[in-house]
């Protein structure tokens, strides 16, 4: 066999990779809606029900804990979070902050901010959706 002429294009499903995108039609794809579960020394509540609650929307779940070294019950909702969400295969992080000033450096337009996890069912999560910075 010869060289193959650079005139003859593969057919479609001769092709490997993945499609670009053109200027007629672009796919986007968006990352997951955002809930920040702010969690202070005295820890929280019920961290796995908010993951379901999270999962159910198909969102990613972010817990920041404020204060340096970290307390043993924002270890336990930190771990707690992560057990949930390896269960619920949903996207997780966790960052430990020194102090409440840096709070805003973890933030993205559009996260939906929980500033305690409830205690119980009957308790309800303050949240506060972030202003876009546009």
């Amino acid at each position: 066999m010869g060289r193959p002429s650079l005139e003859r294009q593969p057919d479609e499903a001769d092709r490997k990779g993945c499609r670009m995108a053109s200027s007629q039609g672009m796919q986007v794809l968006r990352s997951p809606a955002r809930t920040v579960v702010v969690v202070g020394p005295d820890g929280g509540g019920d961290i796995a029900a908010l993951a379901g609650a999270v999962a159910a929307e198909k969102g990613a779940l972010v817990v920041l804990a404020i204060g340096w070294p970290p307390t043993s019950a924002q270890q336990d909702v930190i771990h707690e979070a992560m057990r949930a969400t390896a269960e619920l295969r949903l996207t997780f992080e966790a960052h430990l902050l020194y102090g409440e000033a840096e709070l805003e450096d973890h933030l993205l337009a559009g996260d939906k901010v929980v500033g305690a996890v409830a205690a119980g069912p009957e308790e309800t999560a303050a949240e506060h959706p972030v202003a876009s910075f546009a």
